[in-house]
């Protein structure tokens, strides 16, 4: 008697080469959302630190002229990672972020620097060196001075924008 042996094919399914796609696909999808989650920290943590040391110059320039700078920009060894910022505010010909608010005279002196990050989060800093969230998109330089601290009211209230037009002014 003869005997018909067959030989089993071996391979994969349809059905399990979608399976494993789909979960290949899944995790894909959750690395992708997790990894835009420690990028949009790693560009609000860069802002934080540049606007401290920011800060930090402009109260030494106090310090060494008894004033507030007019502009960042007159600072010396100004240094910002300008990979982490955003866009910030758009006027209808070009977009600017890094707002210097200031009032020069008297005892009403003060500032404040307003940024935003990559991640769209805006941080502001003023005297004392404390970095907070903005709480406001950054919109006019008369709206974001205000809600950082600064009355555009008082006599020596100036402001300048260190990215402007969406270039960089140092």
């Amino acid at each position: 008697m003869n005997r018909v042996t067959f030989k089993r094919q071996q391979g994969f399914t349809i059905v399990e080469l979608l399976i494993v796609i789909v979960v290949i696909g899944i995790l894909a999808a959750i690395t992708i959302v997790a990894f835009n989650g420690v990028q949009n920290r790693a560009n609000d943590t860069t802002v934080k630190s540049d606007l401290k040391n920011l800060s930090k110059l402009v109260e030494n320039y106090n310090v060494l002229n008894s004033a507030y700078p007019a502009t960042i920009n007159s600072l010396s060894d100004v240094k910002v990672s300008k990979g982490s910022y955003g866009e910030g505010y758009y006027n209808g010909t070009g977009y600017y972020n890094l707002l210097y608010c200031r009032v020069t005279t008297g005892s009403d002196a003060t500032y404040a620097i307003v940024a935003a990050s990559k991640s769209g989060t805006a941080f502001q800093v003023g005297p004392g060196g404390v970095v907070a969230e903005h709480g406001y998109a950054i919109t006019t330089s008369g709206v974001a001075c205000p809600r950082a601290g600064v009355a555009t009211t008082l006599p020596g209230y100036g402001v300048s924008w260190s990215y402007s037009a969406g270039a960089w002014q140092f």
